[in-house]
């Protein structure tokens, strides 16, 4: 499993992997619809969205697929 880059995203988050400059997370838990989320810094450098909506961005697009597609490969999305 690769190690991530960036400290780590607050709250409940479990680390998926990475993608180029991206750190990518799962989570927070508990919330109506899984979230994923990629991390490229501390601070607010962070995208982060809910698995059933995907962003517009063509970039955002390829990091949000490859953490949902992690996501269900560790087993948190069916």
């Amino acid at each position: 499993m690769s190690q991530p880059k960036h400290a780590a995203h607050p709250g409940d988050c479990t680390f998926l992997g990475t993608l180029g400059r991206f750190d990518l997370y799962f989570g927070p838990q508990g919330l109506p619809v899984p979230e994923v989320i990629a991390r490229w810094g501390s601070g607010a450098n962070f995208h982060q969205w809910p698995v059933d909506s995907e962003p517009a961005s063509t970039v955002q697009l390829e990091v949000f697929d490859h953490a949902v597609t992690l996501a269900r490969k560790k087993g948190y999305l069916e």
